[in-house]
């Protein structure tokens, strides 16, 4: 990739770190874009077949990337590792290619808890990884050296960092250190729809996930670090006024209006106990769910509560046999939309 075309900033947008939200507010574009030069994030090698996903920010941190981009202003935001990589199960989970794309790597199924996620070497270090350029769910062991080279690019180039728990701070020191200014009210975009619940085991993956990702650890550090020592001078007035909209409804959207034709009960695959008899019937009913799909959006206003409610009285309609009940709680159609999972695809006791 060639870096001696523009002098545009650049974002590296490591997944799961609201990455989205910082670059719609830093553009001002309602959407995310692609990856580019400009914008470091992660692609599939051919999206027809979608057998390779790897990231594009890797030449940053290369042993000539400090000489290739020394005139070039970068932004990285890191998120708590542990958090991150939670967000990323349950993101990449739900969505069939994902899990589809794991098996082709692994030879085994996507797995179904957290903790045996985090026990792969697939899922060690990602975030490192990321940053050097490596394909998802590469379960290569990071090297030393390329490792300490990362963290000297940190201070090498000129960064602009940030903290996902502490956005508007992050916010506010992109605007003072790129000269931008963002609106006050910002939209977060990708809110996680699904969210396994931690378990009385949580403190046992903390400890093997502790084990496993020393590197994202340090890197984490790093990065706070740096970006605590920025944000120390900002304006008096810089966080003021800033707020953030949007919840898990609006990135059910986005999850139903993707290219994939995805529906609703793909979100709660755990409770899809089997998945293959699952996709026959889904391939089955997929006119019938399509038209559920199209109505749902025509009355929902561009409100994903209004869809989901829409579109579970239909699939309860279409789908339960006999005497089943149903009714979903407008209140929380998600939890809807678990109850009726269940009711019709997990016969476990």
């Amino acid at each position: 990739m060639s870096a001696n075309n523009t002098n545009q900033p650049i974002v590296i947008h490591v997944p799961k770190t609201g990455g989205t939200t910082l670059i719609v507010a830093l553009t001002g574009e309602q959407r995310q874009r692609r990856a580019d030069d400009c914008y470091r994030h992660i692609l599939w090698i051919d999206p027809a077949k979608k057998e390779r996903m790897t990231s594009n920010a890797g030449d940053i941190f290369e042993a000539d990337g400090a000489a290739k981009y020394r005139n070039r202003q970068l932004t990285l935001v890191v998120r708590k590792p542990i958090d991150r990589l939670e967000s990323e199960y349950n993101f990449l989970g739900n969505r069939t290619e994902f899990r589809a794309l794991w098996k082709r790597t692994n030879k085994s199924e996507y797995p179904d808890t957290f903790k045996a996620f985090v026990e792969t070497p697939s899922a060690s270090e990602s975030m490192t990884k990321f940053l050097l350029g490596r394909d998802l769910y590469d379960p290569t062991p990071i090297e030393e050296s390329a490792f300490e080279c990362l963290v000297r690019r940190l201070d090498e180039l000129d960064f602009t960092f940030g903290v996902t728990e502490e956005m508007t701070r992050t916010v506010a020191n992109a605007e003072h250190r790129l000269d931008i200014v963002c609106e006050k009210q910002l939209k977060r975009h990708r809110t996680s729809i699904h969210k396994t619940p931690r378990g009385d085991d949580w403190s046992m993956i903390e400890s093997v996930f502790e084990a496993n990702n020393p590197m994202d650890l340090q890197l984490y550090q790093e990065v706070k670090s740096r970006f605590e020592a920025q944000t120390t001078n900002l304006p008096m007035d810089a966080l003021d006024g800033r707020t953030f909209v949007g919840d898990a409804y609006d990135g059910l959207l986005g999850y139903v209006r993707s290219t994939e034709r995805r529906v609703p009960f793909e979100i709660n695959q755990g409770l899809i106990p089997d998945k293959e008899r699952f996709a026959a019937w889904k391939k089955d009913n997929i006119h019938a769910l399509l038209h559920m799909h199209v109505m749902a959006l025509k009355t929902c206003g561009n409100d994903g509560r209004a869809y989901l409610l829409e579109w579970l009285t239909r699939a309860a309609d279409k789908f339960l046999q006999g005497d089943d009940l149903f009714e979903a709680d407008p209140a929380d159609p998600l939890d809807s939309l678990r109850r009726l999972t269940k009711q019709l695809f997990d016969d476990r006791d």
